[in-house]
């Protein structure tokens, strides 16, 4: 499973607003992350991002008894990665400029 079906997941239980699922879905994401070994540089840093989003909203569960502030930015970031993992990584190119 990849860092955008796991974004989905989370997404999906955060939206049928069942806690016990979204608080195990983040706990499985947050040992998958650790656990993945992954060849590309692009879905490392996503899972790395996908990771620290969990964490935050663990740790606004935890120790605020829900979402904090940061909800709304972690629930757009959620929705990114889950859709933007479809579509391969748009890389700039070098361009050179020659003279005549």
């Amino acid at each position: 499973m990849d860092s955008a079906e796991r974004a989905g997941d989370i997404l999906a239980s955060w939206r049928r607003q069942d806690l016990c699922d979204l608080e195990d879905e983040l706990d499985r994401t947050r040992r998958a992350c650790s656990a993945m070994t992954v060849s590309s540089f692009e879905e490392q840093e996503r899972l790395d991002l996908l990771d620290g989003i969990a964490g935050q909203i663990q740790e606004d569960l935890r120790n605020r008894g829900g979402l904090g502030d940061t909800a709304e930015t972690c629930f757009r970031l959620l929705e990114h990665l889950a859709t933007s993992g479809k579509y391969s990584a748009i890389r700039s190119e070098t361009l050179s400029v020659s003279r005549y």
